[in-house]
């Protein structure tokens, strides 16, 4: 039943990067394509944080916004 619900957690957050990656947000550039990057942390205390590739300046990676703003 543990490994259950543990499965069913993990395909949520999965499901969350997923969704904020398609928010990501493609830098002018035309050596290559930028791209679509959502990352998830989970707290201590169950809570939640997301964040997409240029959310606040272009070219930012996903994980260092939300490292660096949401924790």
């Amino acid at each position: 039943m543990l490994d259950k619900m543990k499965s069913s957690f993990t395909r949520e957050l999965m499901e969350l990067a997923v969704e904020t990656m398609r928010c990501s947000i493609s830098e002018n550039r035309t050596d290559k394509a930028s791209p679509l990057v959502g990352a998830v942390i989970i707290f201590p205390d169950g809570k939640t944080e997301s964040a997409h590739r240029g959310e606040f300046a272009d070219g930012d990676h996903a994980e260092y916004t939300l490292l660096t703003f949401r924790s």
